[in-house]
């Protein structure tokens, strides 16, 4: 078992000429080699590795993580991992939503994708004086770290002073004097740069297992009584699934242009397809019923 790690995912970044991140094409270039040649680790296996004493050996395969909560997962990654049913595991930093700041790498990431190496080492060397760094670190940290990356000399400068070179307590100061010299409005940037709770929430909201993928293709389907609530800002689903006891037998999954739901009872599939794509609120099964809210205003 092997762990393949992502950051950034996307078409190519307007704005951000030097902006290092993986196309979207070469992501699905990317997952089609590892399927053919890897193979991917099912949910279950990877979770039995915790639960099950009586396994030996660790399940054959890849397993896919996306580091950071970037709104790249959200828009470009969970569609594709839905369309090929698979799986990933996504770690989000919780101080960037609590604060509502950038963290400090992605300062030094956008700063370097707009501007480029040269300009920033330039302007970062008017702002570090001698004091401020801790001197120990320089030439150990100069020769082991970013050696295989295909950055300039200058961006490699820009991220070893900043990630490494600096004393803790004088890093914030100093990408906050960068931020604020170079972007006129870094206060809007955590919002589009992250995923916010509710897309967090919606990453978590395609349930259902390999196994459970598997026995919804041997059950009848059924498209399910749905009662619709419309209000100022919100339109409200009442989906009836008779038998559907846990929301862990339901998958909701927002598509391009539509969402789709799967939920399975003991003898049938609900299978329903709404043709809008608002964001998910709100969502919960009860008595057999799922109530599923969207947002109108965005």
């Amino acid at each position: 078992m092997k762990a393949v790690m992502y950051h950034y995912v996307r078409n190519n970044s307007e704005g951000l000429p030097f902006f290092n991140h993986l196309h979207i094409k070469d992501f699905r270039r990317q997952l089609d080699y590892l399927e053919k040649k890897f193979g991917f680790v099912s949910k279950r296996d990877f979770l039995d590795v915790f639960t099950d004493n009586t396994r030996l050996n660790l399940p054959k395969g890849i397993v896919l993580t996306f580091d950071d909560g970037i709104m790249d997962h959200y828009k470009h990654v969970l569609p594709e991992l839905l369309k090929r049913n698979l799986w990933g595991i996504f770690y989000v930093p919780t101080s960037a939503g609590r604060r509502e700041v950038l963290l400090g790498p992605h300062c030094v990431h956008l700063l370097l994708g707009k501007f480029g190496g040269q300009i920033i080492l330039k302007e970062l060397l008017t702002i570090i004086k001698k004091e401020m760094l801790t001197h120990e670190y320089v030439s150990a940290f100069r020769t082991q770290t970013y050696n295989n990356l295909s950055d300039d000399a200058s961006s490699t400068e820009v991220k070893r002073i900043l990630n490494y070179y600096i004393g803790e307590q004088y890093r914030e100061d100093a990408l906050s004097r960068l931020m604020g010299g170079f972007f006129r409005d870094e206060s809007s940037f955590p919002k589009n740069f992250y995923m916010n709770e509710k897309q967090i929430k919606e990453i978590t909201l395609n349930n259902l297992s390999q196994e459970k993928l598997q026995k919804i293709a041997s059950l009848p389907k059924e498209e399910p009584l749905t009662n619709i609530r419309r209000f100022s800002n919100k339109v409200i689903y009442e989906i009836d699934m008779p038998g559907v006891n846990s929301i862990k037998d339901v998958s909701v999954i927002r598509l391009e242009n539509s969402i789709e739901i799967k939920a399975f009872s003991k003898n049938k599939v609900y299978f329903k397809r709404i043709p809008i794509n608002l964001p998910i609120t709100n969502y919960g099964l009860s008595k057999g019923r799922l109530v599923l809210e969207l947002n109108t205003e965005e």
